[in-house]
């Protein structure tokens, strides 16, 4: 019998596996209502009527954040942040009570500690906000990270953001243009946004991992949201990294500390 492709059972499917995959082992209830919402064509209908942007299982603020650090004097010190920004479509002003309010809505239930953490980083950010631009990272990337001071080292930082970019070649397109406009691009993505990148680990992982790559290659497995992280044991040695590991190590250049360097090592080939 062949797979129903109606937009209703995409959608019923869709929630289905986020309580098998994304819910379970982390929050029953949402594990519980995701199931409900599947089985519920009334529920399903009423999802299948909004905009796709509107029918996401749980609502995210999905940044891409681009900071520039400065060497720190001294081989002890962590590297000195001289600039950054976030791209959103859609930012929120968390010293805006209400927006602080929807975002706090957006935690997880059960998941206290986590909603602890983000009530503290609003708290900071409502008193030292950052600088937040509206647009698209296909399109506004560029001009953004070209106003970072050209003698610090750039650094890309994403997570959970490219799986709502829904063409594989527009995502493939960002994994070849970012590299260019950067030092470091690091990344937090679920396997299937880049596949070819997950193909290079070759080991078994848990359902709902994501995996972490810093400037292409994967260097761990990690929770989507953060919750822990597996290093991969004794990666390959590609090109790629030895350039990592030289821009690490060199002297006398604009880049993060030589002990930041040391522990990105170290942390490479501990065993999981």
């Amino acid at each position: 019998m062949s797979e129903d492709r109606s937009e209703p059972a995409r959608i019923s499917r869709a929630y289905l596996r986020f309580a098998e995959v994304k819910a379970r082992g982390r929050s029953s209830l949402y594990e519980t209502l995701a199931r409900g919402v599947a089985a519920d064509p009334e529920i399903i209908a009423f999802l299948a009527a909004l905009p796709k942007e509107k029918r996401s299982r749980t609502s995210c603020w999905l940044p891409c954040v681009t900071v520039a650090v400065r060497r720190a004097a001294g081989m002890t010190a962590v590297p000195q942040i001289v600039w950054w920004a976030g791209l959103d479509l859609n930012p929120l002003d968390v010293s805006d009570p209400e927006q602080a309010a929807w975002l706090r809505t957006l935690g997880w239930p059960e998941q206290t500690d986590r909603l602890a953490r983000l009530c503290a980083a609003i708290q900071i950010t409502a008193s030292n906000k950052p600088r937040l631009v509206t647009g698209d990272l296909r399109h506004a990337l560029a001009t953004l990270a070209a106003e970072a001071p050209k003698a610090a080292t750039l650094v890309i930082f994403h997570s959970a953001v490219l799986a709502y970019v829904a063409a594989a070649s527009e995502r493939a397109e960002f994994a070849r243009s970012v590299r260019s406009r950067c030092h470091f691009w690091l990344a937090n993505e679920a396997p299937q946004v880049f596949p070819e990148i997950a193909s290079r680990i070759g080991e078994t992982r848990s359902p709902g991992r994501s995996f972490v790559s810093v400037n292409g290659p994967p260097v761990a497995w990690a929770d989507p949201h953060g919750a822990s992280v597996t290093w991969i044991a004794d990666p390959p040695v590609t090109a790629e990294r030895l350039r990592i590991s030289r821009t690490l190590t060199t002297p006398n250049t604009d880049c993060v500390s030589e002990r930041e360097g040391h522990k990105l090592r170290e942390t490479r080939r501990r065993p999981t």
